[in-house]
């Protein structure tokens, strides 16, 4: 365990294979994680130049937010978050392998390009601003993504994918999203999207439920 607060001169590296590691709270020039297996806990707030995480391992960030320069970030696993603030990670990057939301309370998606992106929070979670998905988005069933004021990009596949509109939220289809489907719980209001956009020759999507379009349905 490091007991500096600052290794900006310095590449660190949590080497044991089946993680178990707790990654110290520390800013850092490089940050590498070799974990290909198992989880890596954050002992509080990081801050990196660089990221690199390895495939099928897991960087479990808690409440704590994780704060990244370089784009984009070099991860080939999965990060979790539980942070109910506006940027848990930072926003505006892209974001190799998963991210995985998954607090007990209503957590804030920043603005960015995601590879894939889970959502396993009951209390749900909002995009802060717009959000495209290159690869899959998955949400636990019962859960959902509130697009707000903003564009969610689907490039990808969609699993359980319940959204929450409103008179000025966007959705744009370019992926082989399967189903998708939209909130009920205030038929008019929760159901409504400003602009749909579907542009995925080929691929077939599906409405799994009622939505109610106030702009425009481009193909």
């Amino acid at each position: 365990k490091f007991t500096t607060n600052t290794l900006t001169n310095l590449t660190v590296e949590y080497a044991t294979l089946t993680g178990g590691q707790t990654v110290s709270a520390l800013t850092y020039k490089t940050l590498t994680l070799d974990n290909t297996s198992g989880t890596n806990t954050a002992g509080g707030n990081i801050t990196t130049t660089t990221l690199n995480t390895t495939s099928a391992g897991t960087l479990n960030m808690g409440t704590n937010a994780l704060v990244v320069t370089t784009t984009p970030v070099n991860n080939l696993g999965t990060i979790r978050t539980q942070n109910t603030t506006a940027t848990p990670i930072t926003s505006g990057k892209t974001w190799g392998g998963t991210v995985t939301f998954d607090g007990s309370s209503a957590q804030t998606i920043p603005t960015g390009t995601y590879n894939n992106l889970d959502i396993n929070n009951s209390s749900g979670v909002n995009m802060g601003s717009n959000v495209t998905v290159n690869g899959a988005m998955a949400l636990t069933s019962g859960n959902k993504i509130s697009i707000g004021a903003n564009t969610l990009t689907l490039a990808g596949t969609t699993t359980n994918a319940t959204i929450t509109g409103g008179s000025t939220s966007s959705l744009i289809i370019t992926g082989a999203t399967s189903t998708v489907s939209f909130d009920q719980t205030t038929p008019g209001t929760t159901d409504l999207l400003q602009n749909l956009t579907l542009n995925n020759p080929g691929q077939t999507t599906t409405l799994g439920s009622t939505l109610n379009l106030g702009g425009t349905l481009t193909f």
